[in-house]
């Protein structure tokens, strides 16, 4: 068979056009067929015919699961992690869910279950900065300086009998500096999905409703006033008498001190209070004399 004879499609059987051809380990494939296999498919080349057209009866399949895909939350810019919270499933694309280019581009439906691993390749590119002598010339500083920039990809293995990994990249630009709030945006959006997946130790955003943060920060706060409320109540019974609390402590008259009794010398009888020269005593009152 010469280079330039004329080839028929494995899968569909239709001709091949003169640049359309996409060889297959045991066959061809046509370009038609090629592009509805999932963007997720990278070892066409070592694929067998009756392997691509499983690959391409689990696409149709896909098409009626993407039919009830109902995303529960979004994360990303770039491409976007679609997730079904209800359905533990997810998706990827760039594509609004339901457009016409969402069905054409038919995204693959991945449960959670099928993640087998899923982590965060932040790649640092670094390039010299120049400066110029006196006479113009292009020269390196001293010591020298560089410009960094940086990619986030989120890097996956799946158990699926199509693919068994892909890379999403996060961000569409070069991340410039590594303090910025663009670098620390892209680190977030990462590890949020990480999390969901069980890769991570930190916020989960399938598991955090805005309703269980405001309910427990007021319950916080009502813990806290309770407390106040409890502490106040306590001081307040240690500053009243014993009894009953419901019954307000009312000011009894003061009494006088009675002086101890003394016997004999110059001593009132009844008080003990020391006798001037007057017939009555000036405590008592009584008469002395």
């Amino acid at each position: 068979m010469g280079l330039f004879d004329k080839k028929f499609c494995d899968v569909c059987g239709e001709k091949i056009g003169l640049l359309g051809n996409r060889k297959l380990e045991d066959g061809n494939l046509c370009k038609d067929c090629a592009k509805k296999l999932s963007p997720f498919c990278d070892d066409r080349r070592h694929s067998t015919v009756e392997h691509i057209k499983a690959h391409l009866e689990y696409r149709e399949q896909n098409k009626v699961a993407l039919k009830s895909f109902n995303p529960t939350l979004t994360l990303g810019e770039h491409k976007k992690f679609y997730f079904d919270d209800n359905a533990k499933t997810f998706v990827v694309s760039d594509e609004k869910p339901g457009s016409d280019k969402w069905f054409a581009e038919n995204p693959d439906v991945i449960p959670f279950s099928q993640v087998t691993g899923c982590g965060l390749d932040v790649d640092e590119n670094r390039k010299e900065i120049y400066t110029r002598d006196r006479e113009g010339n292009q020269i390196s500083y001293n010591p020298p300086k560089y410009e960094y920039s940086y990619n986030f990809t989120l890097k996956f293995t799946i158990n699926n009998p199509f693919f068994d990994d892909f890379n999403i990249t996060l961000n569409p630009y070069y991340v410039k500096d590594r303090n910025s709030l663009e670098y620390n945006k892209y680190q977030t959006i990462a590890a949020q999905i990480m999390n969901i997946f069980g890769f991570g130790s930190g916020y989960n955003p399938l598991t955090h409703s805005a309703g269980a943060g405001i309910n427990s920060v007021a319950a916080g706060v009502n813990a806290f006033f309770n407390q106040v409320a409890a502490n106040a109540a306590q001081q307040n019974m240690n500053t009243q008498p014993q009894g009953n609390p419901y019954v307000r402590a009312t000011a009894q008259p003061q009494q006088p001190v009675q002086q101890p009794v003394q016997q004999g010398g110059d001593f009132c009888p009844e008080c003990g209070t020391p006798l001037g020269c007057g017939k009555f005593c000036t405590n008592c009152g009584t008469r002395v004399q």
